[in-house]
């Protein structure tokens, strides 16, 4: 059994540990972990409480609807009081050792709406964990990063960046081109915070859909299939995959409109109307019209054309339009388990989730110097001369941006004792040590971090099962290793590297995804002899340029640079945004591919059996 280690990469970076150390990082940590299955399907239910409302919302409609037709009258609802505790906040009493972060003098960075929140949280129930910042950070309803309904205000300055300041290629043709500036805009692309690889070229959806047809194909090609995609950003890569299987695979689009269409997996409004509108520019000049639902949009009723509550903007359009004879149903959900899944209905479904996971929260710990673990926390910032804080290596002068001078108003510690999370993840005692059937095994030394994301875990396996049920295939394409995650938490503001703990709210944080975790994952769930229907394998991961490259990238780029409508500057950009995707300085080695397929007994352990790319 591999050894249960973490890697000493604090403050020695990944990259300069040996290979053999590297190896060691939790290679097995699911044979040692017995509650981790039960834990991370626990865990994932709760990190959709922001889903509550609409699954309470839901339930209360059953129950409606039910009532209705038993013809009963509902009463009233149950009194209840409510009290926000974040109300009973006193500064002085629940933080006294807390600096006035206003002062000018102490030099401390502008609050954001969801550092003022977390401060009283905290001050109330005691320091959070990573996992649950990130989660703050990231997907609070009011102030996330993906979720907020506006920019809260920091973000001003966007408007003012010059669009000359970053020289990375669009490709002509591609969904993100010509593209008129969105709301999405502060997030994605060269204007916004990252760039993903469908935002750099229209040959890596065109990729992904070649490895979608390989299955397919193998498949015997199906009359119906669904498409499914998990955080789509702003759309780019579902609208580059449909406009390439439009022009290319008219008998796979088909599969989609008799099937179960395109499912997209979202919680930001804002962004879904983004998707929204580069799909419906991608196919709109092709035989095709999409439809959806307006209470998926959140339109306001006056959008539409008519006032049927059903109807939608492309149906509106298609009964003025008979040249569109084929139609692709679109729905958003908020969750991956809300996508319906009938084989019967659906057909397999292919499913990709790219640049998804690293925004998921994950739980780090660190083992001290008494030889013990310890989660990390998040807590507030206390006076110089009282401060115990735990903060980690910070981005040279080089990545930071202008607001990196100024001091964070909430810092790391490590929690006194064990944590609920620490004892089901890592399987340590009462006192944080590591069982003694596994203690010789761990050579980890003080300051080695580990981290692990259960909600990752349970979304490999939720996959895994969507795919052993109705067939299909799923690509899971992210920046991580195969040999697990150390101390990767970071953030990032307008391309730049920031403090972790910086303006919350306002950067996006991100974390390296644990592949070698995920494959366990999807293995944990292979019963003994296979399984008479079949089972979910995955396979890789293979490094992204590897992958693509295999697909026919480069064949592909050669294609359209000789192509005699292409521009001298179009196809330069076409070779930037090839060197980009596929060289390992770049977005090739750093990024990894990795797929979950589903396999009967007796196709397992032979050379047949890998799927093309892997």
């Amino acid at each position: 059994m591999a050894a249960l280690i973490a890697l000493r990469s604090y403050p020695i970076p990944l990259a300069a540990c040996a290979a053999g150390q590297r190896r060691k990082l939790i290679q097995n940590k699911f044979q040692c972990i017995s509650p981790l299955v039960n834990y991370t399907r626990n865990f994932g239910t709760k990190a959709s409480d922001e889903d509550g409302a609409t699954r309470k919302t839901f339930k209360q409609k059953m129950n409606f609807s039910e009532n209705k037709k038993k013809k009963k009258k509902m009463g009233p609802p149950p009194s209840t009081v409510a009290i926000d505790v974040k109300t009973l906040y006193e500064p002085n009493m629940h933080l006294p050792d807390k600096p006035d972060f206003n002062d000018p003098s102490l030099g401390y960075e502008v609050a954001t709406p969801l550092s003022e929140e977390l401060i009283r949280i905290i001050a109330l129930k005691g320091p959070i964990t990573v996992a649950e910042y990130m989660k703050q950070a990231l997907t609070h309803p009011d102030y996330g990063y993906y979720t907020a309904p506006t920019p809260s205000g920091i973000h001003d300055d966007f408007d003012d960046m010059d669009d000359d300041a970053f020289d990375e290629p669009i490709l002509v043709g591609s969904a993100n081109a010509n593209k008129e500036n969105l709301p999405s805009d502060r997030i994605f692309g060269t204007r916004g915070d990252f760039t993903t690889a469908p935002e750099v070229s229209q040959v890596f959806g065109e990729c992904l859909l070649i490895w979608y047809m390989t299955q397919w194909i193998a498949m015997d090609r199906p009359s119906k299939i669904t498409l499914v995609e998990v955080g789509p950003g702003r759309g780019t890569l579902m609208a580059d995959m449909l406009m390439a299987a439009i022009k290319t695979f008219p008998d796979f689009v088909s599969a989609v409109c008799n099937g179960g269409g395109v499912h997209l997996v979202e919680t930001s409004y804002e962004l879904r109307n983004s998707q929204h509108r580069t799909i419906q520019t991608a196919i709109n000049d092709s035989p095709y019209t999409i439809d959806v639902r307006k209470k998926d949009l959140e339109f306001d009723g006056s959008d539409f054309m008519g006032s049927d509550e059903n109807s939608t903007i492309e149906n509106v359009r298609r009964s003025k339009d008979q040249k569109r004879n084929w139609i692709i149903p679109i729905r958003w959900h908020s969750m991956l388990a809300a996508v319906p899944n009938h084989p019967e209905r659906g057909g397999p479904q292919f499913i990709t989730a790219q640049e998804f996971l690293d925004a998921l929260p994950v739980h780090s710990f660190e083992k001290t110097i008494d030889g013990v673990w310890r989660e990390r926390m998040v807590d507030v910032a206390t006076n110089p001369n009282t401060d115990h804080s735990l903060n980690p290596p910070q981005p040279t002068s080089s990545q930071q941006n202008n607001n990196s001078n100024k001091k964070t108003r909430l810092n790391f510690i490590l929690a006194p004792s064990v944590t609920p999370a620490l004892r089901s993840l890592l399987n340590t005692d009462e006192d944080g040590n590591i069982p003694p059937n596994l203690a010789s095994q761990d050579d980890s030394l003080p300051g080695d971090v580990i981290e692990i994301c259960p909600e990752g875990l349970a979304f490999a396996q939720d996959v895994a099962r969507r795919i052993r049920s109705c067939d299909g295939a799923a690509l899971i394409v992210d920046y991580g290793s195969a040999l697990g995650a150390a101390d990767t938490v970071r953030a990032f503001r307008k391309h730049d590297q920031v403090h972790v703990l910086t303006l919350p709210g306002e950067v996006d944080v991100t974390a390296d995804v644990d592949f070698c975790a995920l494959s366990n994952a999807v293995r944990q769930l292979r019963p003994d002899g296979g399984g008479k229907g079949g089972f979910a394998k995955a396979f890789g991961p293979s490094s992204q340029g590897a992958f693509l490259a295999s697909m026919g990238a480069v064949e592909r780029v050669n294609s359209l640079i000789e192509d005699e409508k292409t521009t001298e500057k179009e196809a330069t950009d076409l070779y930037l945004a090839l060197e980009r995707l596929l060289l390992p300085d770049q977005m090739g080695e750093r990024y990894k591919v990795l797929c979950i397929v589903k396999r009967n007994e007796g196709e397992d352990g032979n050379e047949e059996d890998i799927p093309p790319g892997f």
